[in-house]
């Protein structure tokens, strides 16, 4: 009986222990699943912080090539021209030096020369002399045509600068009539929602006052409305407005939603770089395009234009790339529906109201406005045009009155007509001009003929 009690009690001994076993393998099991839910966790978080880091790596090394894009090409343009002075003066310096050594070798041998040859030193002495005194000539010209021109330049910027100070006194002038007439309306609307929350308690004589402020609201308005449209700058002709005083803020909202902001690749076997650029989206023959400046998808330190170009994590498909108008065509994603209206730059002129939907320096979007300052560009910017986009005339681009920076390339200029805005043009570069800046753009009319000349278009 002891031997089977003690059995027994074995038994369960070992049965207990093998339970202890059990449950401690249980517990170490759900340690065990806890630490790779830790360690898939951390796995994660770290994936995460690296692609976060990448990104900002991206974007700052998408800054820093704007930044050293814009500082080569400042760079390249004053090389150019000092390289173009040293040249003209290198080449007069060069003539004068063969001259003065002939002359020098002459003297050397002057005592051994017979009569003959002492005729033939004085010819060549004389002649010497005549080209000396024909290259003064020509450079005391040449002096009196490059003050001429500094000073027809300065002239021509005196005269820019005084219609841009006539039109903004103009603006001005008929801000401040919009400020009296707004501030009028609102003291008698005002007056007007004081009296009509007790409008079932008023009296006829109360009534007959009401009927009186009201005409007299009335009357202001119109009279307001009236001296506008006589000064021209709330005329609804069809015609292009002189003000965006009758531009609302649901057709400023349109524009800015048809703004788009593309990331530009390039990539070789030796290198990969990028950056941030403006484009837009406008609407031809019932079909949307995606516009952008040729020349904001050119890398000038890899020599080649972009291999690809992004707008909303989507790869663009190009229709033609035209640098020498300095345009380039995509074409719009299903997502897109419409676009912007191309108008007519054909009917611009100095004065008119201009809005730009800018992208200065790749920060971020800014809306300016100000007036066309002159219909055709400068001779300079023509000039300096010539070097990236050499099918441009003077006539294809006019001056504004505001500056464009770094990063506006390509984005659109619009006009106002009778409050719709409509694209006149794009924005190409900024020029300094005696301590002053001005932006131009390219006219809308080029996008145009472009796009006909490429087939996209028929009309």
């Amino acid at each position: 009986m002891k031997k089977e009690t003690a059995i027994a009690i074995s038994i369960i001994a070992i049965l207990v222990f093998q339970a202890v076993i059990f449950l401690n393998n249980q517990d170490v099991l759900k340690r065990l699943q806890e630490v790779e839910r830790e360690q898939k966790a951390t796995s994660a978080f770290m994936k995460e912080l690296t692609k976060t880091m990448e990104k900002r790596d991206d974007n700052t090394r998408v800054q820093l090539e704007i930044i050293f894009t814009e500082i080569k090409s400042q760079k390249q343009e004053l090389n150019l021209l000092i390289k173009n002075v040293d040249d003209g003066f290198k080449s007069r310096d060069e003539k004068i030096t063969i001259l003065m050594r002939g002359i020098e070798e002459s003297l050397a041998n002057i005592e051994v020369l017979n009569k003959e040859e002492m005729r033939s030193l004085k010819r060549d002495a004389k002649q010497a002399l005549e080209l000396l005194n024909q290259g003064a000539q020509k450079q005391d010209a040449l002096a009196g045509k490059l003050n001429a021109i500094d000073d027809a330049a300065k002239e021509q910027f005196k005269s820019l600068v005084g219609e841009i100070k006539y039109y903004r006194d103009e603006l001005n002038d008929s801000n401040a009539r919009l400020k009296d007439l707004d501030e009028k309306t609102t003291v008698f609307i005002s007056n007007i929602e004081s009296k009509m929350n007790r409008l079932s308690q008023l009296t006829e004589d109360e009534l007959f006052s009401l009927r009186q402020d009201i005409g007299k609201a009335m009357a202001a308005i119109e009279e307001t409305r009236i001296n506008l449209i006589k000064s021209g700058q709330l005329l609804m002709d069809g015609q292009y407005d002189n003000t965006g005083l009758l531009v609302p803020k649901k057709e400023v909202q349109l524009t800015l939603n048809y703004s788009l902001t593309l990331t530009v690749f390039f990539v070789n076997d030796q290198m990969r770089s990028g950056w941030l650029a403006r484009a837009f989206v406008i609407e031809a023959e019932n079909k949307s395009y995606i516009f952008a400046a040729a020349h904001v998808l050119f890398n000038e330190k890899m020599s080649t234009y972009a291999n690809q170009v992004v707008w909303n994590n989507e790869k663009l498909k190009p229709i033609f790339l035209d640098p020498a108008h300095d345009v380039a065509i995509f074409e719009a994603p299903k997502l897109i529906k419409g676009g912007l209206k191309i108008g007519s730059s054909q009917e611009l002129r100095e004065g008119l109201f201009a809005m730009v939907i800018g992208f200065p320096t790749g920060s971020g979007t800014m809306v300016r406005d100000g007036i066309i300052a002159n219909v055709k560009a400068l001779d300079v910017v023509s000039d300096f045009t010539k070097t990236f986009a050499p099918a441009l005339s003077k006539e294809d681009m006019s001056m504004l009155s505001y500056v464009s920076v770094s990063g506006d390339s390509g984005s659109p200029v619009l006009a106002s007509r009778d409050g719709k805005l409509e694209v006149v043009g794009f924005i190409q570069g900024n020029i300094d001009f005696n301590q002053a800046t001005f932006g131009w753009f390219v006219k809308s009319a080029v996008i145009i003929q472009s796009m006909r000349e490429q087939g996209v278009i028929k009309t």
